[in-house]
């Protein structure tokens, strides 16, 4: 199965997602750093089972999980901590518009308005 850039950057994003509490520091956080790294483990998984599960729903799994991601400081309560508030809402956008992109690509293809590359 052929791979496009939208499964190389949600697999990039789920690397980021659980090695940001390292990197950004804010693993004394410990709610913040289980739920961002559990994310992005779910993120990896996707990205893994998308070569067994239909584009879809891979695609719509991206979506709910950005969602969530930019809830979770809210729901868990560290959404006074500015850094992985901002971790969240910003890699919840960008997985977001990853699926959005995506779908809209799979989309073009099966109308027949573009080919694959």
């Amino acid at each position: 199965m052929k791979r496009n850039w939208q499964d190389i950057a949600e697999f990039i994003c789920g690397i980021w997602l659980c090695s940001s509490p390292y990197i950004l520091g804010f693993t004394h956080l410990t709610i913040a750093t289980i739920a961002i790294v559990l994310l992005g483990l779910v993120i990896l998984l996707f990205g893994v089972g998308g070569y067994f599960l239909p584009k879809l729903v891979e695609e719509g799994a991206t979506f709910v999980i950005g969602i969530a991601l930019i809830a979770t400081p809210w729901v868990l309560g560290f959404d006074t901590e500015p850094v992985p508030t901002g971790n969240a809402a910003i890699m919840g956008l960008l997985l977001i518009a990853i699926a959005v992109s995506a779908r809209v690509r799979d989309t073009m293809f099966a109308s027949g308005e573009r080919k694959p590359a």
